[in-house]
């Protein structure tokens, strides 16, 4: 329930990005491992081990899960020794279930073996990012891991995202952050319970992986840990339900009850704030996304004939924002970085042609309308305040 209002999560589960995906795998991969080692459900291990391999061709944070799921094994081995023998032939099982559909991707990596790693290793602060590190500050290089390894961790309850969403607030708000705190410290009263390893190396092991990439805490790089942060926060809740039912019996059902409320208001107030707060005043991708998004609904019901004269260099080309493609893939859209009338711009020749002209290039404009007069000016106003861009219909 609160991860379904959740900022975090209403962001990134409505844009068409394939990170979005991790989320997915993460909680059928690690719930079915947890589920089969409970309950020794050979159907749970395989639903585990396909979900584990699938997982693999969509984000580069799915790597992450194969050893998070070998490090969780490993610890709950070691604290129930007799049923991981009485699991190996369901592990087995799992296995093969992974191996399968990863065959055609094991030979990709075995011809590039560079790949596999290189997602992460493109953003890594280890490296060249390192030494310029250490050259501006003079710092030792576990001083400056130690304090990216709290900016990591700090990104679930403390410290303002960055990358491709802002929202001045860390992952978790005040009050869903205070709940997630109580029911770690709650789960780690419990570490003979496998259960609680798993919820905490999941949320660890995002936190040391934002803390080694550049710009942390990059919010885009944090999308499969919000399952697991949302499980803390529940945890932390039903815990201290059970607490005071234990102590206070006679009214156990309005103490379920106040607890239920108490996270459909959290959940409400975050969509409270998503919706109202944030979203007036911010748009994903800047203004260039906006200006994609609002051509698109311009021009995605007009006839494959269309063509668009886009004046949008040096800032942004037609082709450079893929939504706008996406949306109207019938419309032809041509980049004219050069000034308006000169022959290097390529000749259009659609039916409707429409001209756009972003705010830099408001000078070509003004010479369109002089050398084409009696077309159709319209204007895209941004909610920001000023022009994001205008379209000319020539006569």
């Amino acid at each position: 329930g609160f991860l379904t209002a959740s900022h975090f999560h209403v962001n990134f589960s409505r844009i068409g990005l394939n990170n979005v995906w991790d989320g997915l795998g993460y909680v059928v991969a690690l719930g079915a491992f947890s589920h089969g080692w409970r309950t020794g459900r050979r159907a749970s291990f395989i639903l585990g081990g396909l979900a584990l391999g699938l997982s693999q061709y969509f984000y580069a944070s799915s790597r992450m899960l194969i050893f998070l799921v070998l490090g969780w094994l490993v610890i709950a081995g070691l604290l129930d020794f007799q049923r991981l023998k009485a699991r190996l032939p369901d592990l087995v099982i799992a296995s093969a279930a992974a191996v399968v559909p990863l065959i055609p991707l094991i030979a990709f990596y075995v011809r590039y073996p560079n790949e596999f790693m290189a997602p992460l290793a493109r953003f890594s602060i280890l490296g060249e990012r390192m030494r310029d590190a250490i050259m501006l500050s003079g710092e030792a290089p576990i001083t400056i891991a130690l304090r990216q390894l709290g900016l990591g961790l700090k990104a679930f309850t403390v410290e303002p995202l960055h990358g491709w969403y802002r929202p001045e607030t860390p992952i978790l708000r005040a009050i869903p952050a205070g709940l997630l705190l109580l029911g770690i410290v709650l789960m780690l009263l419990r570490l003979r319970d496998e259960r609680t390893w798993l919820v905490i190396t999941w949320i660890l092991a995002f936190g040391v992986v934002g803390a080694m990439s550049e710009s942390t805490p990059a919010s885009q790089r944090y999308v499969s840990v919000a399952p697991a942060l949302s499980l803390g926060l529940a945890y932390g809740v039903e815990e201290i339900a059970r607490l005071f039912r234990q102590a206070w019996p006679r009214v156990a059902n309005a103490i379920t009850v106040a607890s239920v409320i108490l996270v459909a208001v959290v959940a409400a107030d975050e969509l409270r704030f998503y919706f109202v707060e944030y979203t007036p005043k911010s748009q994903f991708g800047g203004d260039n996304g906006m200006i994609a998004q609002r051509l698109a609904n311009r021009v995605r019901g007009l006839p494959p004939t269309t063509q668009v004269g886009f004046f949008g260099s040096p800032r942004m080309g037609y082709q450079s924002i893929p939504s706008l493609r996406y949306l109207a893939p019938q419309v032809r859209g041509v980049d004219m970085n050069a000034p308006w009338g000169s022959p290097e711009n390529p000749a259009l020749d659609g039916e409707p042609l429409l001209f756009v002209f972003l705010p830099e290039r408001e000078t070509d404009l003004r010479t369109a309308l002089a050398d084409l007069p009696g077309g159709r000016l319209t204007e895209e106003a941004s909610p920001r305040g000023g022009i994001l861009f205008w379209v000319y219909e020539g006569p």
